[in-house]
């Protein structure tokens, strides 16, 4: 760390933000060729912007790539879910994805160390039905009821 609660910057921010880029993009046209690979385009996105992070220092990176990481962990744990249980899938692993940005900046002591990423995390309902179908039927997966069952 630098004196000033940096990490150290391997790569500059434009070179850190095209190396993800080019990653995810390069996963997004493989699965033309393999369909397989199309549910693990969103978690390979935000990996690569952690791996940004971890290379360049910058927060920038971190935020993204936390809630990106968990939606796309979230879409493969819900593929293979009954419908209900798969919302709450999505929605309780974008609540880690939240929470991890606030322990991650906090171990690393950043200067941009702030309490906010806990409230989205909190404020996760992934018991109600209507809430738990969020990211579910905005074309991700569409497998999940228009209606919830009673």
């Amino acid at each position: 760390m630098h004196a000033h609660g940096r990490m150290h910057e391997y790569l500059n921010t434009e070179q850190a933000g095209g190396l993800a880029m080019l990653v995810a993009a390069t996963v997004w046209l493989a699965s033309f060729a393999w369909p397989a690979l199309g549910s693990w385009v969103v978690l390979i996105l935000g990996l690569a912007l952690l791996a940004a992070f971890a290379l360049n220092g910058q927060v920038g990176f971190l935020i993204p790539g936390a809630i990106v990481t968990a939606l796309g962990t979230g879409v493969l744990l819900a593929v293979n879910l009954d419908d209900m249980v798969a919302g709450a899938a999505v929605l309780l692993t974008l609540a880690v994805g939240f929470a991890a940005i606030w322990v991650i900046t906090r171990a690393a002591a950043l200067p941009e160390h702030h309490f906010w990423p806990l409230i989205p995390a909190a404020i996760q309902n992934p018991r109600s039905g209507d809430s738990s179908r969020m990211g579910i039927q905005s074309g991700v997966m569409s497998k999940a009821p228009a209606q919830p069952r009673r």
